[in-house]
């Protein structure tokens, strides 16, 4: 239960102060992993699933979430995790950001990446209920 939690996430014009930002690009099987600070070797990811839920519309009105539609073989190094590195890695089709409801759900792999999905306009902050599924 330590690694789940309510998170509530602003719209950019409700953002408390300039230096917040949205969670960039990651993939939850870096929980608890340290890095080197140079890229190249193959880090073992943490095993779990994520069950996401929104207390509130998203991804419209609201920040939501972004992912890469393309499950990956290991963790990216944080120095590739950039937003313009990754869309040059992958097509933009790979690119999905839903649009979620109360009552929507979304269960992901620990392989996935996935981002906060914020746009200027958006007008309203989000709630959301992350569990994490470890497996024995």
């Amino acid at each position: 239960m330590q690694q789940s939690w309510v998170r509530k996430k602003f719209a950019p014009l409700q953002a408390p102060a300039p230096e917040y930002h949205p969670q960039s690009w990651h993939q939850d099987g870096a929980l608890g992993v340290r890095f080197p600070l140079e890229s190249g070797r193959v880090i073992p990811m943490t095993e779990l699933l994520t069950c996401w839920i929104p207390l509130n519309p998203c991804g419209r009105d609201s920040p939501g979430l972004e992912f890469v539609r393309r499950r990956q073989a290991a963790l990216v190094h944080f120095t590739e995790l950039g937003d313009s590195v990754l869309r040059q890695r992958f097509p933009p089709q790979d690119f999905w950001a839903p649009a979620l409801e109360l009552g929507d759900g979304l269960v992901f792999l620990n392989s996935i990446l996935h981002r906060t999905y914020a746009c200027p306009e958006m007008r309203h902050n989000r709630l959301s209920v992350e569990y994490r599924i470890f497996p024995r």
